[in-house]
């Protein structure tokens, strides 16, 4: 779903502005797939790889504000793939991998080259795309396979926690590969080194939380005060500039924290400004106060977050005690 109020010519200049940046994390992911191809060393491939996680995460979360389902799905996808292929070292992917890679990146790239010529786009088959996407995520190299251990407790949290979940083992088993704290043989899991993740979830937690207390009323003030500067025509740059730094810095805690549905609705919130501050279509009442409410609900989209990310913990733990 949108998070952003319906308005087809609203609508349609947000989609064009969302069309431009996704040209542009396109653009770095192009590069850093070429730069893969040609045999990249194993800490080069690293931070290739990284790049494309990032820059998919990016175009998912846009895409989620704008209403464009296909594109959010597949971006979605594609960032596990991404990351299964930097646990097999990078440098020399399964072929399946990479041929998920670029089916998946092909059907994003049609879509936004659609919306940036103002053209209908041909549908995605995202099913078929998930599919092979998840099949092809699942054939690591270099033995990460039998970490069983880390694959019991990935599969148990995943089932215990579907629907908007944080995904915290996600980050557990990333650090495990990372640092090498878990070991290859026999799947044993370094216990501590969990655990050190876990606190440090804790932390950004909480600072997400802080930080979405502190800055959403003032969001919502000033998105009234904005309102009104349009009924007035005349916009107060300062206050554009305002709510687009409040809107960065909170996006900013919630992309430590992993808070990817607190991610999308500032991303939202900084397109809609953006637009209105371009004058090029007005923003109604009724869009105005769509925004408000949603600023209004970050508060507790917070702590629902941070609660789930608290029963996910409380599950993790409890596989930890039994391994």
């Amino acid at each position: 779903m949108s998070n952003l109020p319906e308005d087809d010519a609203f609508l349609q200049e947000v989609k064009s502005l969302f069309a431009l940046e996704g040209q542009e994390w396109l653009a770095q992911i192009d590069q850093a797939v070429g730069e893969l191809t040609a045999s990249a060393p194993a800490d080069r491939a690293a931070v290739l790889l990284d790049t494309i996680a990032k820059a998919l995460t990016n175009l998912g979360g846009s895409a989620a504000t704008v209403g464009l389902g296909d594109i959010e799905q597949v971006a979605t996808a594609l960032v596990p793939l991404v990351k299964a292929m930097a646990r097999g070292g990078g440098s020399s992917p399964p072929p399946a991998q990479w041929a998920a890679l670029v089916a998946g990146l092909k059907a994003i790239g049609g879509v936004v080259a659609a919306l940036a010529e103002q053209r209908e786009p041909t549908p995605i088959d995202v099913p078929g795309l998930q599919a092979v996407i998840e099949t092809a995520g699942r054939r690591e190299a270099g033995g990460v396979s039998a970490w069983s251990k880390l694959r019991r407790l990935h599969a148990v949290v995943h089932e215990g926690t579907r629907g908007g979940a944080p995904m915290l083992i996600d980050r557990v088993i990333e650090h495990l590969e990372n640092k090498g704290a878990a070991a290859k043989t026999n799947g044993e899991v370094d216990g501590a080194a969990v655990r050190l993740v876990l606190e440090e979830a804790d932390r950004v937690g909480q600072q997400l939380y802080d930080a979405a207390k502190r800055l959403a009323p003032g969001l919502r003030d000033q998105i009234s005060k904005l309102a009104g500067d349009v009924r007035e025509r005349g916009l107060d740059a300062a206050r554009v500039e305002q709510i687009l730094r409040d809107a960065r810095s909170l996006h900013e805690s919630a992309a430590k924290a992993g808070a990817q549905s607190v991610q999308q609705a500032c991303q939202g919130l900084e397109l809609f400004v953006r637009v209105v501050s371009r004058g090029s279509v007005s923003a109604s009442p009724r869009q105005f106060d769509a925004v408000q409410r949603r600023i209004g609900d970050l508060v507790p989209d917070v702590q629902r977050w941070v609660d789930g990310m608290r029963a996910e913990r409380a599950a993790i733990e409890e596989v930890l005690a039994q391994a």
